[in-house]
């Protein structure tokens, strides 16, 4: 069962507060951002070459357009280019205008994953409060890509909820945007549920053709050097210190940041295996989505907001109290220890629930039934 109890009058109430009194804070924090310090102008800079015609994962070029926003500095722009037609058709000679535009667009994304949170749920107090976690709302105020990768990511646990999993995976794929974490999310599902698998291939291949439309071999081809010069870790907004996964720890232990793939690996082993165990579990797939959060090689406070699709099935109020305590930590001057404690509780709950579902179905099989004498 994944719906929680119902709450009474009084908690819809308190929540309805917190939900309009954060979203109304979340507003002003937006609106004090100052646009050319966020992480927009990599896209902004890549939609602009887009429409020029010129080619967009020419680093040189990049740094030329981003010199007109910011000269400080130059943001590789990493990201697949499919979204780039979207980010174009909102880019004009107005910096400011364009990253509100944006922004715009991306709350949109965000409050249309009230719907499938429903689905996945049956709960509307959970489902509107999922939509106020702390690190959901930074990739907006940051002009981040994440909201698409977030809508993907849990219309595709609703779909499979329903059992539509080849629709599940074709929309899977719509998160293409960060393909780093979706493989860890996507691979697994050959293993337990084929038909999202190819759904998820379909859908991986036309993003493919699109992204060759767009920018051609050559551009796929500067995208991968671009992705490489990323992942040293070198490079503004890209520091593996900075990261929230298993990269960031080794990186500010002292150790080599690359001991991160063995965890990728260990997480992809271990995500199919448990979801082959357990293939129709919502825990299960919680669990993974866990996993895949703490063993993915790229990943800032953004992107980290994922992990409210198996923090809010805990319960109505559950990304509240997540959030208010990563923002006490961060106060407290650990910015870290709140993501991984997030993380730990929530795997442990899942677990723990697994653990009753599995027995609970254990038992009812055990059960012989009565002959009718």
């Amino acid at each position: 069962m994944i719906a929680n109890a119902p709450l009474s009058r009084g908690w819809r109430l308190f929540g309805l507060i917190i939900f309009f009194g954060l979203s109304s804070y979340y507003f002003v924090v937006w609106r004090s951002e100052r646009a050319q310090l966020t992480d927009f102008p990599p896209m902004y800079g890549g939609a602009r070459l887009m429409q020029a015609g010129e080619k967009v994962y020419d680093i040189n070029a990049q740094c030329r357009e981003q010199a007109r926003i910011r000269s400080d500095l130059c943001m590789p722009f990493n990201h697949s280019p499919v979204l780039l037609p979207l980010i174009s058709l909102i880019s004009t000679d107005d910096y400011v205008a364009s990253f509100n535009r944006w922004c715009l667009i991306l709350a949109l994304v965000i409050l249309l994953c009230v719907i499938p949170a429903y689905l996945l749920s049956k709960d509307l107090d959970a489902s509107l409060q999922l939509t106020i976690f702390v690190p959901l709302l930074i990739s907006v105020t940051q002009g981040q890509d994440t909201a698409f990768l977030f809508l993907a990511v849990i219309t595709w646990a609703a779909l499979l909820k329903a059992n539509r999993d080849f629709w599940a995976g074709l929309v899977l794929s719509i998160g293409v945007v960060k393909p780093h974490i979706l493989l860890l999310l996507a691979l697994p599902l050959a293993f337990s549920r084929a038909r999202a698998f190819l759904g998820f291939c379909v859908g991986g291949l036309i993003a493919v053709l699109i992204s060759l439309s767009l920018v051609g071999i050559s551009g796929l081809t500067g995208l991968m050097e671009i992705t490489r010069i990323s992942a040293t870790g070198t490079t503004f907004g890209v520091h593996h210190a900075d990261m929230y996964s298993a990269v960031g720890l080794f990186a500010r232990a002292g150790l080599s940041p690359y001991w991160v793939w063995a965890v990728f690996i260990i997480a992809l082993v271990a995500t199919s295996i448990l979801w082959k165990k357990h293939p129709r579990s919502i825990h299960a797939l919680c669990i993974g989505i866990v996993a895949t959060v703490f063993a993915a090689p790229h990943l800032l406070m953004h992107d980290f907001a994922i992990i409210a699709i198996a923090i809010y099935l805990i319960h109505p109020f559950a990304t509240i109290a997540a959030s208010l305590l990563m923002l006490t930590l961060f106060g407290l001057g650990a910015p870290y220890l709140g993501g991984y404690l997030v993380m730990t509780l929530t795997a442990l709950v899942h677990w723990n629930r697994l653990h009753r579902e599995t027995s609970h179905t254990a038992s009812a099989q055990s059960v012989e039934p009565v002959r009718p004498t």
